[in-house]
């Protein structure tokens, strides 16, 4: 389960989106890592948090790219 004190960390975190520039893409990228650093979270609990910072545009583009190309 998510810490609650976090999941508020991370919704103060930049979005990232499709419209997102690629400057604002290592921003973001950068602010993941200082996120993670040090806390010793499992994959599945990065990938949570990481999933907070997803616009949904990402999301979808996401879910069609998968069913294009299963893995």
């Amino acid at each position: 389960m998510a810490d609650l004190k976090l999941l508020k960390k991370v919704h103060l975190l930049p979005k990232l989106s499709l419209a997102t520039h690629l400057k604002d893409y290592y921003d973001w990228e950068e602010h993941m890592e200082d996120f993670f650093w040090g806390r010793g979270l499992a994959s599945a609990l990065k990938m949570y948090y990481a999933e907070e910072t997803v616009a949904t545009d990402i999301s979808h583009w996401w879910d069609c790219w998968d069913k294009k190309f299963p893995c």
